[in-house]
């Protein structure tokens, strides 16, 4: 996609006394970063398991959260590399119940976000090292 952007700078004495600054830009946002990082964090590349029971506890408990949380892992890159299904995955953990990984599925259509920027300035100098600078920016959503 393309995005065309245009600006002006005029200077009405031509001494540099005033300057006056303008700009216009259609901006697109054509893929995010967050979507394809969550399609990367999606198991077998990264397990990370739901557990939404257990005692608060360390794993050489057998029945907290940080235990199911490891032996789930366990069980999945076992049973992932051997094609298990989700019935075989909770199978293997005997009485403990299973906890699935999260998964992120991306949208069927992507609608690109498009907007036009545009901005107007006027600057005045007040001596050698100081400006006196009135800017107006907007933005509307395409």
């Amino acid at each position: 996609m393309t995005e065309p952007r245009l600006g002006i700078a005029y200077s009405p004495r031509g001494d540099a006394g005033i300057v006056i600054r303008g700009g216009v830009g259609l901006f697109a946002n054509t893929f995010p970063g967050n979507i394809t990082a969550s399609v990367f964090g999606n198991a077998p590349n990264k397990f990370t398991p739901t557990v939404n029971y257990g005692d608060v506890a360390m794993s050489n408990d057998a029945i907290s959260s940080q235990a199911v949380a490891i032996a789930s892992n366990e069980a999945f890159q076992n049973g992932f590399s051997s094609g298990d299904n989700l019935i075989q995955l909770q199978q293997a953990l005997g009485k403990v119940k299973f906890a699935t990984p999260t998964f992120y599925s991306n949208p069927t259509h992507f609608r690109t976000i498009k907007a036009i920027e545009w901005s107007v300035e006027i600057e005045q100098s007040l001596g050698k090292r100081d400006v006196f600078t009135l800017t107006y920016a907007g933005q509307s959503r395409i």
